[in-house]
């Protein structure tokens, strides 16, 4: 206790006899502070798919060497999970007309979704197509197809999409009734689920394609997105210190111009590990209320400024405890940052002080 009231009363010391240096320094600090909490926001990649309810956090995909026999009720291996779509792709044959008119190294698929897209809220075909049982063609194929022949099946062609890399719809029915292969299947589930009910839906996917030539959940790209985050934290940890790098010479500078007071410490005998510790107080205070009051501000205008400037348009949250993390991050940062400028203030003797200062 005793430590820290002297070193509030060193910072009241600062602030009396040189305002603007102090001020400036202080400024600094939370400026460097709201950095970090600006990029730890933007790097929180995890949060910010689940705001974004990114597909890539509800995606089960599971691939075969070759086109392989499928049925609807493996298609069904998951649905107790909730399934939103069921989307599965085949390779197909064309005539070679139409092979010449697909762009180079676009792979020649038919692909179908069991619920045509519609939970997603992009349905595929209208009711009308769906009737009618025919193909959505690719424009690179012409906009004046009537008919088009996949696998040597002749389908009708009941519209056409815009997507230029030679896609091919079918609805489900006709896809099932006609094809009933698949290379590639993709399982979108209606909720991200949990980790153990990833791991149970994988085995799941196990059991009812054994022939599958591999499988992987939505926790391939969850721990993409962790490592990531890690990465990205550890950046702004770095950018945080280069940042107070900049400002802590006006601390130092503070230092210099309280070297009297120093002085007379060390010749009414203050050991030097004390001194340390009581400059060492100072910066984490500093840090401290730097920091909170920056929290305080941008919780305050979070709503109306802040958010705005995000790298994304999605709505980032805050918690307590982020805001928690990011002050004890601060802090220590701060201290560890300030080190070498400390030990440079405690490097001289009693009497080298007096010394250089004629005191």
């Amino acid at each position: 206790m005793k430590l820290l009231r002297l070193s509030f009363s060193r910072i009241c010391g600062y602030w009396h006899n040189h305002r603007l240096t102090f001020l400036l320094f202080f400024l600094g600090a939370m400026a460097s502070s709201f950095v970090f909490l600006y990029f730890y926001g933007n790097s929180m990649n995890q949060t910010i798919a689940i705001e974004e309810d990114d597909l890539a956090y509800h995606a089960f995909e599971v691939w075969f060497d070759g086109n392989t026999p499928v049925t609807e009720e493996q298609l069904r291996c998951l649905d107790h999970y909730g399934m939103a779509d069921v989307q599965i792709t085949s390779k197909a044959e064309l005539p070679p007309e139409l092979v010449a008119k697909t762009p180079d190294q676009a792979p020649i698929e038919v692909s179908t979704a069991r619920e045509n897209g519609e939970k997603l809220n992009y349905p595929i075909f209208s009711s009308e197509q769906l009737e009618q049982g025919g193909v959505l063609a690719d424009k690179v194929y012409g906009t004046d197809l009537s008919s088009i022949t996949i696998n040597g099946i002749q389908f009708p062609v009941v519209g056409t999409v815009d997507h230029g890399a030679g896609v091919l719809f079918l609805p489900f029915d006709t896809y099932m009734k006609h094809v009933g292969q698949a290379h590639y299947i993709l399982f979108l589930s209606t909720d991200i689920l949990s980790r153990r009910e990833i791991k149970q839906a994988l085995n799941d996917l196990e059991m009812a394609f054994p022939t599958m030539d591999g499988c992987q959940g939505p926790d391939a790209n969850m721990d993409a997105d962790r490592e990531s985050q890690s990465r990205d934290l550890v950046d702004t940890c770095i950018l945080y210190v280069v940042s107070l790098l900049s400002f802590l010479f006006l601390f130092k500078y503070l230092q210099d111009q309280s070297r009297e007071e120093a002085i007379t410490y060390r010749l009414v005998g203050i050991s030097q590990p004390k001194l340390f510790a009581l400059i060492l107080s100072e910066v984490g205070v500093l840090s401290l209320v730097a920091c909170f009051l920056t929290c305080v501000i941008h919780m305050a205008f979070y709503p109306s400024f802040f958010s705005k400037l995000n790298m994304t348009e999605t709505w980032i949250p805050y918690t307590a405890i982020d805001y928690l993390i990011v002050l004890g991050s601060t802090v220590l940062l701060a201290l560890l940052t300030s080190l070498p400028f400390i030990l440079t203030c405690l490097r001289d003797t009693p009497i080298g002080l007096r010394n250089r200062y004629s005191v």
